[in-house]
């Protein structure tokens, strides 16, 4: 066994590329490749942004509705970078290590009705259309989630309780460490009998792509967001950090949705999760599910979660077993799961 294979998994199998699809892997790093520089750009030189904001007020001028236009530039930005850092790179990378054949850019064109559900609901949201899913299966609680956000932010700016080490980088080190200790408990929370109805729709999935990072219920987030801000503002936290924190998370999850057969070795051992390990979490295997459940490996090692991620090969099986899914109606696979909440009904896996 090389190093290299000995480090990140086994070694990648030669496949036959059809001609489509190195066009399409071509497309895709000069799209990721050009959108970088031009988010780059329009964020960091004042010429460039000027520009951007000339296009973006033409933009609004058009919409029917009142729009800031600092706003919109940001918005485009932010969705930019999300495609072009953290989305096309990672299937880029997919796809050549892994094959065409097993690539998400093969398993989204395929549309079999588990991609189409990560396809479509990733749609909704890059589109903006998902929030208005979520006030409807919500009920609106996600304005009460939000009203609620804003005013403990406001309190805790106001009583000035922010931790503050003076060290720039020692702040976002804890701050990342909280952080990832409350999506752990929200993770581990989820996988309780309780809230799993909440949770199925995305372990329901039967072939994973990138995108099934974005294939959730639509009552999670009002759930989530508290164990996701709460932690950021416990530390006086630079939104620059927060910004590139963000944005490499994002990178790291759509990574390890992917189908790359990396274990990282030592370091997926003990410091950062694999790809590998989260298949393991998405497995049907009984035996290992609610396994590997965190982001830094500290946490399911402490509470007893941790599973050894070179047991994790690409041809393990993921999906559910409970419920009948990918039926082709997510709305009502999703409002099956809100009643069987709300009712409190507790199937066990």
């Amino acid at each position: 066994m090389s190093q290299a294979s000995a480090h990140f998994g086994p070694p990648p199998v030669p496949r036959t590329w059809p001609l489509a699809g190195l066009v399409v892997l071509g497309l895709a790093m000069a799209c990721a490749a050009t959108g970088l520089v031009l988010v780059l750009g329009v964020a960091l030189l004042p010429e460039w942004h000027a520009a951007g904001l000339a296009l973006a007020e033409r933009a609004v001028s058009l919409l029917p509705f009142d729009v800031r236009t600092e706003a919109a530039l940001a918005l485009v930005l932010n969705k930019a970078a999300l495609i072009c850092v953290a989305i096309l790179p990672v299937m880029a990378l997919e796809a050549a290590l892994s094959g065409w054949q097993h690539s998400s850019f093969a398993r989204l064109a395929r549309r079999s009705t588990s991609s189409s559900y990560d396809l479509l609901i990733f749609a909704l949201n890059l589109l903006g259309v998902w929030k208005f899913i979520v006030q409807l299966f919500t009920l609106g609680g996600m304005i009460v989630v939000g009203a609620l956000t804003a005013m403990l932010v406001a309190e805790v700016a106001q009583a000035g309780v922010r931790l503050n080490t003076g060290y720039v980088a020692l702040d976002v080190a804890l701050a990342f460490l909280v952080f990832t200790l409350a999506d752990y408990a929200s993770h581990r929370l989820f996988h309780t009998r309780a809230f799993w109805p909440l949770h199925r729709m995305h372990h329901s999935a039967t072939e994973m792509t990138a995108l099934t990072l974005w294939r959730n219920h639509p009552v999670a987030p009002a759930i989530e967001a508290f164990f996701k801000v709460v932690p950021f503002l416990l530390f006086d936290v630079p939104a620059a950090a927060v910004t590139v924190i963000g944005l490499l998370m994002l990178v790291y999850l759509h990574l390890i949705h992917s189908n790359i057969g990396w274990h990282w070795g030592w370091f997926g051992r003990w410091v950062l999760l694999p790809p590998s390990a989260h298949r393991i979490h998405h497995c049907t295997d009984p035996a290992l599910y609610g396994r590997n459940l965190g982001i830094p490996v500290i946490w399911d090692r402490l509470f007893g979660t941790f599973t050894d991620p070179r047991l994790g090969t690409p041809d393990l099986p993921v999906g559910v077993t409970d419920v009948p899914t990918n039926t082709g109606r997510p709305h009502m696979e999703a409002w099956a799961d809100l009643k069987e909440w709300v009712g409190g009904l507790r199937p066990r896996r």
